[in-house]
C-alpha cells in the first residue's frame, strides 16, 4: 500500500519521462485523476483517461514531448504526509522561472499557484514542477 499517492504519481510521470515512454498507467483516485487534468491543461501531459470498473480503475497518462525531450524535466513534492504544508493566498508567490507551477489543494479544487491567486484562496502546497 503506497501511504503518499500524490508522490507516486510524480514519481511515476519522471520515470516514465526519463525513459521515453510514451504512456503511463497509475490506479485510479478522485485526487489523482484531478491533478493529472490539471498537468494536461498546463501541457506538461498530453492527456489522461480513467479506464476500468469497480476496484480494478487506473489512469492511462499519455506523456508529452518536445521533439525529443520531455516537457516535465522535473518535480518536487512540498507537503509529504508527515509534514503538511499550507500557505495562505497572500503567502503565496509565483513559483521561480518561467516553465515552473506550483500545485496546490485547495477548497475550490486542485489549482496551479497562479490560479489561487487570482480566485484569492490558500491550501496545501503539493508539489512544484518545471
Amino acid at each position: 500500500m503506497v501511504s503518499d499517492t500524490i508522490g507516486d504519481l510524480i514519481n511515476h510521470l519522471k520515470t516514465a519521462n526519463r525513459a521515453g515512454k510514451q504512456m503511463v498507467s497509475v490506479p485510479y483516485s478522485g485526487h489523482r485523476l484531478a491533478v493529472v487534468k490539471l498537468l494536461a491543461k498546463e501541457k506538461y501531459i498530453a492527456s489522461a483517461t480513467k479506464r476500468g470498473k469497480k476496484v480494478r480503475k487506473y489512469i492511462d497518462v499519455e506523456l508529452a514531448y518536445d521533439g525529443e525531450s520531455p516537457r516535465i524535466n522535473g518535480a518536487r513534492r512540498i507537503s509529504r504526509p508527515s509534514r503538511r504544508l499550507y500557505r495562505s493566498a497572500r503567502e503565496l508567490r509565483p513559483a521561480a522561472g518561467a516553465h515552473r507551477i506550483t500545485v496546490l489543494s485547495t477548497p475550490k479544487g486542485i489549482l496551479t499557484d497562479r490560479d489561487a491567486k487570482k480566485q484569492s484562496v490558500g491550501g496545501e502546497v503539493m508539489f512544484e514542477m518545471w
